[in-house]
């Protein structure tokens, strides 16, 4: 496999929330679709749940002392980890192009104004920097337009509200993501 490697310690011990975090973002940064088949999943909350099965046990293989993580800093860091994947599968020249802080004239970068997050995820900046909302719906993430993780990511909006229309649909999926022609690929849901 082809993964990030980070160094460790042997026999440190996870003990205060800050080294979690860290231990977290020290397990492998791998290319998930060589690890898991996204396509065999139909459902947001069953991949999740594998992913933060196969994270905590790369976890416990790495601190075999360590304690266990909170499910939901698990579930967290999965949504991390495929977001992460899936935007270097599909958007891979905007992700290097983005490290080093370069710009090509009338790219997707300059029309979106793609930044990186913190976590290394591509977010768009727009019109609503300034706007009184959480900072997940000022700098949305954005998602690939056909992707299985898309599909799933909206049948996920789509049976949360209650297998509410189009717009509403679309109305909440984008409070954290940006999708292209986003209608067009809610619709086919």
């Amino acid at each position: 496999m082809d993964c990030e490697a980070h160094e460790s310690e042997p026999g440190s011990k996870v003990t205060d929330p800050v080294s979690i975090d860290q231990a977290l973002n020290r397990i492998p940064v791998c290319n998930l679709d060589q690890i898991i088949d996204l396509e065999r999943y139909s459902s947001l909350g069953r991949l999740q749940q594998i992913t933060c099965y196969m994270l905590r046990f790369l976890h416990l293989i790495k601190f075999p002392d360590g304690r266990r993580f909170p499910l939901i800093t698990e579930l967290l860091r999965a949504r991390q980890k495929w977001s992460s994947s899936v935007q270097q599968d599909v958007y891979s020249t905007e992700c290097n192009l983005l490290q080093k802080l370069k710009v090509v004239k009338n790219s997707l970068i300059r029309h979106l104004r793609l930044f990186l997050d913190q976590h290394g995820l591509i977010r768009c900046g727009g019109r609503f920097a300034n706007a009184p909302v959480p900072a997940e719906t000022n700098y949305s993430i954005l998602r690939p337009m056909q992707h299985h993780y898309t599909y799933l990511i909206i049948m996920y909006s789509h049976t949360a509200l209650l297998h509410a229309g189009v717009e509403v649909t679309v109305a909440s999926t984008r409070q954290s993501f940006w999708i292209p022609h986003i209608r067009r690929v809610v619709k086919c849901v």
